[in-house]
């Protein structure tokens, strides 16, 4: 072997190292969850579209709890929040959503991935690709893998109307 194909070689050698290096960096900075997986990080947890800053900062988010029932919420700062509650049901990588309020109805495509690159306390990403309440926009919200509670309250019997085609909701 010559000296320049000796060269070739350390070259190629050095270029896949750093390759491999930068591929491994770049796969754990995010870690999309399967489906399935993903479903079990989106319930009984709280997602936010950011951590306010200050008290009168405006913020949104989503509650799912494991019953299909969910909260939006639209945060005018601390002290001041519209909550609209809905009913959805996981179907795959989507979700379903129906507010009895206004009967709308609408399905959002989801993923769920862990952020490995973080600073502060949220580590996972909730993109809804058609997030209803941006107008089928998407929709990206924030939470903690410490954020989960194994049981939330359901609402009462008869405390939101059965405004839902069977299969959905209750």
């Amino acid at each position: 072997m010559t000296k320049e194909q000796k060269k070739i070689l350390l070259i190629l050698a050095l270029a896949a190292v750093f390759a491999y290096f930068w591929w491994t960096r770049e796969r754990e900075r995010s870690m999309v969850f399967a489906p399935d997986e993903g479903a079990k990080m989106l319930v009984n947890r709280m997602w936010v579209d950011h951590l306010p800053r200050g008290e009168r900062e405006k913020y949104t988010g989503y509650l799912f709890s494991a019953r299909t029932f969910g909260m939006h919420d639209s945060a005018e700062s601390i002290y001041r929040h519209l909550m609209e509650l809905f009913y959805f049901k996981l179907e795959g990588a989507a979700v379903n959503f129906q507010f009895p309020h206004d009967d709308r109805r609408t399905s959002s495509s989801f993923t769920v991935e862990r952020l490995r690159d973080v600073r502060g306390p949220l580590d996972l990403k909730l993109t809804l690709k058609n997030d209803p309440q941006k107008g089928g926009e998407e929709g990206v919200y924030f939470s903690s893998s410490k954020w989960r509670k194994d049981k939330l309250p359901e609402p009462r019997d008869g405390a939101l109307p059965a405004l839902i085609p069977p299969g959905i909701g209750r």
